[in-house]
């Protein structure tokens, strides 16, 4: 199979660039509404606070 495309390299370009174009319409076609809407990670931190006493 390898040879049939070293021996014909048009061919091999003009298959290559057909699937790169059906690649490429499709990747536009894709829904992407079916995907869920994702929110950003986030990150979330309480640290206890020690006051000193004040002396009087």
């Amino acid at each position: 199979m390898a040879n049939y495309f070293i021996d014909r390299p048009v061919f091999a370009w003009v298959l290559a660039i057909i699937m790169m174009l059906a690649g490429g319409l499709a990747i536009m076609n894709l829904p992407v509404a079916q995907y869920p809407q994702i929110a950003p990670p986030t990150i979330t931190s309480a640290l206890p606070i020690q006051v000193p006493m004040r002396k009087r």
